[in-house]
C-alpha cells in the first residue's frame, strides 16, 4: 500500500485539498474539450460522477480547458469519447508502469448498452440514462488512475464489467468501492493532505 500511495504522490499529487465542513478533500479537474456528453445529461452526468467520488474525500472540478489553479490539483484527466465499435465501455491506457492521465469513453458501446436493455435514442430517457451510464463508466475509469492499479474488483465500481442491468440500476452498492479500495483512496487523500500542509 506503502509502495503504491508513493507511486500516486510522484505522479502527480501536489496540491493543497479543499475544505468542506471539518472534512478535507482532494481536487480533481476533469477536462472536457469534446463536449461528448450531450448537451442536456452535462449537469447529471457532473453530478453523478461527484456523488460517486465525493463520499471518498475527491471533488471533482469541470472545464473546457486546463486549469489556471494555484497550487496545481490533486490530478488533471482529459476525457474523450470514441466511436470505434470495438472498443471496450471505457480504459485508460499505460505508457510503460504510467498510466495516462486521459479517459476515453465509447460511445458506440454505451449506446448498445442502452439499447440492448431497450432504451433507445427516441426514449425520452435516453439522455438521462446515457449520462447517468457515462459517468459510472468515467467514475469506474477514474479509480484506476485514483488506486494507480488496472486490478478489478469482484463487486461495485471496479468489477471488470458492467452490464445491461446497471442501466436503470440506483443501487449505490454497485457503483461503490470496496472496503479495501475505500481505505486506499482515504490514505492517499489524508496523506495528500498532510504532505500539502507542509
Amino acid at each position: 500500500m506503502l509502495a503504491m500511495l508513493m507511486t500516486l504522490f510522484v505522479s502527480g499529487l501536489a496540491t493543497a485539498p479543499t475544505t468542506v465542513g471539518s472534512e478535507r478533500r482532494a481536487v480533481v479537474w476533469i477536462i472536457d474539450t469534446e463536449g461528448v456528453i450531450p448537451a442536456g445529461g452535462v449537469g447529471l452526468m457532473r453530478h453523478e460522477v461527484s456523488r460517486i467520488w465525493l463520499r471518498y474525500g475527491i471533488e471533482l472540478r469541470w472545464s473546457r480547458r486546463l486549469p489556471d489553479e494555484s497550487p496545481a490539483p490533486m490530478l488533471v484527466v482529459l476525457v474523450n469519447s470514441t466511436t470505434d465499435e470495438h472498443a471496450p465501455l471505457g480504459h485508460v491506457s499505460k505508457v510503460g508502469d504510467t498510466f495516462r492521465r486521459q479517459i476515453v469513453v465509447s460511445d458506440s458501446a454505451l449506446s448498445k448498452m442502452l439499447n440492448a436493455s431497450g432504451i433507445y435514442k427516441v426514449n425520452p430517457a435516453w439522455t438521462t440514462l446515457y449520462s447517468r451510464m457515462f459517468a459510472r463508466v468515467l467514475s469506474h475509469e477514474l479509480g484506476h488512475l485514483l488506486l494507480n492499479s488496472a486490478a478489478h474488483s469482484a463487486v461495485g465500481l471496479m468489477r471488470a464489467r458492467f452490464g445491461v442491468v446497471d442501466v436503470k440500476s440506483s443501487a449505490d452498492e454497485g457503483f461503490s468501492l470496496t472496503a479495501a479500495e475505500a481505505t486506499i483512496i482515504r490514505a492517499t487523500v489524508t496523506a495528500h493532505t498532510l504532505t500539502s500542509n507542509r
